[in-house]
């Protein structure tokens, strides 16, 4: 978890356990803006801040309904991908309504991405689509 909250500290924690046991497992860290990106003052940066620190992945919400500005919200994940050209994940909940990417990282390919997994009526809630894209 990645916000303004809490920071950089879990992150921090987390990348300090996977150096300690390297050699016993593979450890993918996501920086997650668990509290929303527009909404939590900073986590743009922070996330920003989280892939230089080593994090492997930019995470991304529901862009639609978490922030409620997903051209914004997008535009932020996309960018940080593009900058440090880092692949990203979005958690996207609103299947079926209008949830689209604009771009993706790293492409002028206005299409969307396909869909890494869909987990239709798992407990992460009917329907949950993550998109995972490399630029």
């Amino acid at each position: 978890m990645v916000d303004g909250s809490v920071g950089l500290a879990s992150l921090e924690t987390v990348l300090a356990v996977r150096a300690e046991y390297r050699d016993l497992i593979d450890v993918e860290l996501v920086a997650f803006p668990q509290s929303g990106i527009l909404r939590s003052h900073g986590t743009d940066r922070l996330l920003d801040e989280a892939i230089s620190l080593g994090a492997d992945v930019i995470g991304g919400l529901d862009p639609a309904s978490f922030d409620r500005d997903p051209q914004r919200h997008l535009d932020v994940v996309f960018g940080i991908a593009e900058r440090r050209g880092s692949p990203f994940r979005i958690s996207a909940r609103s299947i079926g309504r209008a949830v689209w990417w604009p771009r993706m990282a790293g492409s002028s390919d206005n299409r969307s991405p396909s869909p890494a997994s869909t987990f239709p009526g798992s407990g992460r809630g009917a329907g949950t689509t993550d998109a995972a894209c490399r630029p």
